[in-house]
């Protein structure tokens, strides 16, 4: 029997972790082909992603990574040129995961429930309403006194947590907190005769991209665009001006406008099906990961080529 040659043994690189600790659930990835050492680590460095046991042999790249940075995986893939797969799974929950291609949708829609309870009851994003925009550095401050953080528990009680901000500075008139999804949604007022801070002070506010108006949110001036209007960049959405019996009078324009932005990502893999546009939603939603995302929509639009289409909001104000 001829003997394996040495070069087509995989070989650890140096910067490679061993996976000891036993978290949730961490995919084993396989590559088609072996990547360039130096540029594989530099990459996923500066994208703050973990990897196990990295190996590398002639034909493929093999490593392990936690589950949660699957869509940041996917994305790196396509801008380095190269296909990955998920070949297999680890952690605690790994054996549900491959219980998912056995046994169908029922233990698809299971596991996900498992994992959506555990991650429910943690904070992913802070949003804040009303006026809280402008008070967002003593409200940051206020929050994080109470231990509430992004990747952070839930309050138990939200009626005595937001009494608690709401008295942690004379500005607020009115402070609530509550739970949407897995977003802190603070809402807060100032007290009357206080000044709001401000940015800089405008006369008019225009649109700084081409979208359509989803919300409107106008403390002073007139607005001059309704929600669902289309709008260009450039166009004027709340002009500096009130009207007095049928006069206008000057005033500053303080406001913001929330505008829905859709853009299209093309979207080249090597085959087709679920498995495929899945992967290029997750890479279209890493590509505009800075904005807040309302919805996309995948469809095939020739051979092995995807487009997705990606709807965000953009804020003028």
């Amino acid at each position: 029997m001829a003997k394996k040659k040495s070069s087509d043994r995989p070989t650890k690189t140096r910067p490679p972790k061993s996976l000891k600790r036993k978290g949730l659930l961490y995919d084993v990835y396989e590559t088609e082909k072996k990547i360039d050492e130096r540029a594989f680590f530099e990459t996923f460095g500066r994208k703050n992603v973990a990897l196990y046991d990295v190996k590398f042999s002639p034909k493929k790249t093999t490593f392990i990574a936690d589950s949660s940075n699957r869509s940041k995986i996917f994305a790196i893939s396509e801008n380095m040129c190269y296909n990955i797969s998920i070949t297999g799974y680890k952690g605690k929950f790994a054996i549900f995961a491959r219980l998912l291609k056995r046994v169908g949708l029922i233990a698809c829609f299971a596991f996900f429930c498992v994992l959506a309870a555990i991650s429910d009851g943690y904070i992913s994003n802070v949003k804040y309403t009303g006026e809280g925009k402008y008070y967002k550095a003593e409200l940051e401050k206020a929050l994080l006194a109470e231990g509430l953080t992004v990747n952070s528990k839930f309050p138990k009680d939200f009626n005595a947590t937001a009494a608690k901000i709401a008295a942690s500075s004379d500005k607020f008139s009115f402070v609530a907190i509550r739970k949407s999804g897995k977003t802190l949604e603070v809402e807060a007022y100032g007290v009357i005769g206080k000044t709001v801070p401000l940015a800089g002070e405008k006369q008019q506010i225009f649109s700084t991209v081409d979208g359509v108006v989803r919300r409107i949110c106008r403390y002073e001036g007139t607005s001059v665009v309704k929600v669902g209007d289309k709008v260009k960049k450039g166009d004027l959405l709340i002009d500096g001006y009130y009207e007095k019996n049928g006069e206008k009078l000057p005033c500053l324009a303080f406001g913001d406008v929330e505008i829905a932005v859709s853009e299209n990502f093309v979207y080249k893999t090597t085959g087709e099906g679920k498995r495929y546009a899945d992967r290029a939603t997750l890479v279209a939603k890493e590509k505009f990961s800075d904005y807040y995302i309302i919805e996309t929509h995948t469809k095939l639009i020739a051979r092995n080529t995807y487009s997705v289409t990606v709807v965000y909001a953009v804020t003028a104000g």
